[in-house]
């Protein structure tokens, strides 16, 4: 068994459900946003309360879009098909923004709560730096959810095509 299967097993479960990644992002915003509101406000909070807050927000947006079954109502909105060139856009492609965006926000989250622990500060953010980090990687993990949603969808549209076909 090479490393792809064993990703692609790995995989497998979370992407049947796509729930599970979500939920575990809105648990883990939720707490991350606990424990920044625990902390005593200084300069700097600010960004990391709104960094939780708009994770927490979007969370909540995308499982009841996923939840209610409207990623494809989503991606056919017009906003949309005029970013791409082709007009094609599909949910798989804004699941991968969104995890990126958010995925780079709490990056920026875990630099600015590690530096709000490392003054006078201290557990509240520490803790907030240390679910950031996980927060983090969940969306990523998102990202690249998408994007083997997306290689599985071009890999079933390739393999239903005849062996003459030719694209012109």
């Amino acid at each position: 068994m090479d490393l792809k299967e064993m990703l692609e097993d790995a995989l497998d479960p979370v992407v049947r459900n796509p729930i599970i990644v979500k939920a575990v992002c809105l648990v883990l915003s939720l707490i991350n946003l606990l424990c920044i509101s625990a902390g005593e406000a200084t300069f700097g909070v600010g960004i990391s309360l709104f960094i939780g807050i708009f994770s927490l927000a979007v969370s909540c947006i995308i499982i009841g879009v996923v939840a209610s079954d409207l990623q494809l109502t989503i991606s056919n909105i017009k906003f949309f098909k005029y970013l791409k060139p082709n007009g094609e856009f599909k949910w798989s492609d804004i699941q991968y923004t969104y995890g990126l965006i958010l995925a780079s926000f709490n990056f920026i989250g875990i630099l600015m709560n590690a530096a709000l622990a490392t003054n006078i500060h201290g557990r509240p953010y520490g803790v907030a730096a240390f679910f950031s980090c996980f927060l983090f990687l969940a969306f990523i993990i998102e990202a690249l959810i998408a994007l083997y949603e997306e290689n599985v969808e071009d890999s079933e549209r390739e393999s239903l095509r005849p062996s003459n076909y030719s694209e012109v």
